[in-house]
């Protein structure tokens, strides 16, 4: 955090090319670099609380170090986490909808005296896990998307919208089926609804749950691991997998499937100069890399590569 900007953005793109130049020997090509806000743009915020407060823990450490700001946070999650009052709850997540004003408060192990304003919907970990449903919306490039609390979602809505656009300007060209692989609440799918037909897969039972209220009738849902799922053709893909990656399996499933074009979301440098290396072993090349900055004063990455594949 004490990097300059800019030095900041540079250094995540040495990042890059350093992983993929020891892991996959690949020469990335000039990488773009979309930049984003440097501060209050987080909008989901996980804390550790105790009786001397919220905040952090020490790294590599299970020590609470309580904090009355946050650089990253956004406004609306800041102020739960320095004002809140988080009870009986070792430990919390914050999410807030920055374009809709939604606030949720999921507290673990139990929501029990936990106190927030009126507008926060709280939850406790012990609900969820007897049944409860709980969720936040966020408009996204003038989308809605139900967020359920256990459903993962981009850490920014900024940044959320800028991997869209990055995604979305990919596919341009694309036409007929494309494949949404570790789907989440529909992120990508749902600015493809009406131009393409849309094949979901998503292993998560709550994010699967959101994507068909999200997507509606209009695309093809599907609950499964990736890796397990009946692959069928489809003319393009895309893959934002967990920070592990796609790993073998997960190359061989999405390559079954066929697609001239893949679009490759990785928030691991290490895992992506693996899978890309991988593609580019089975016949893929590389026509672009996007570094979206969705986490200064950080050494995260999140880098979009598009690919294309001979089909014929």
């Amino acid at each position: 955090m004490y990097v300059a900007a800019d030095r900041q953005r540079q250094l995540r793109k040495e990042i890059v090319a350093d992983a993929f130049a020891h892991i996959s020997g690949i020469a990335v090509p000039e990488i773009a670099m979309q930049a984003l806000p440097e501060t209050g743009y987080r909008t989901t915020v996980r804390v550790a609380a105790g009786p001397a407060g919220a905040g952090f823990r020490a790294r590599r450490s299970d020590r609470l170090v309580p904090v009355d700001s946050c650089s990253v946070a956004h406004p609306a999650a800041e102020q739960l986490l320095v004002e809140g009052d988080f009870g009986d709850a070792d430990e919390a997540m914050i999410r807030v909808g920055a374009n809709t004003g939604d606030r949720l408060v999921l507290a673990s192990p139990t929501a029990e005296a936990v106190r927030m304003p009126d507008d926060v919907m709280v939850v406790g970990r012990d609900e969820l896990d007897a049944g409860r449903r709980a969720w936040s919306h966020e408009e996204i490039n003038g989308l809605r998307y139900r967020v359920s609390a256990d459903s993962f979602f981009q850490a920014s809505a900024v940044g959320a919208a800028t991997v869209v656009d990055v995604v979305t300007d990919a596919l341009r060209g694309c036409e007929g089926t494309v494949l949404d692989a570790y789907a989440g609440v529909g992120l990508f799918s749902k600015p493809l609804l009406g131009t393409h037909d849309v094949i979901a897969v998503e292993r998560s039972s709550s994010a699967t749950a959101d994507a068909r209220i999200n997507l509606g009738p209009d695309a093809r849902v599907i609950r499964t691991a990736f890796e397990r799922w009946r692959p069928r053709r489809v003319d393009a893909a895309v893959a934002d997998p967990a920070r592990r990656g796609l790993g073998k399996d997960g190359v061989a499933r999405l390559l079954s499937a066929g697609p001239g074009r893949i679009v490759l979301i990785s928030c691991d440098a290490a895992a992506a100069a693996r899978d890309v290396g991988l593609l580019v072993q089975q016949g893929s090349t590389v026509r672009s890399m996007t570094l979206v900055d969705q986490f200064p004063g950080t050494s995260h990455v999140e880098l979009v590569t598009v690919l294309d594949r001979s089909t014929t």
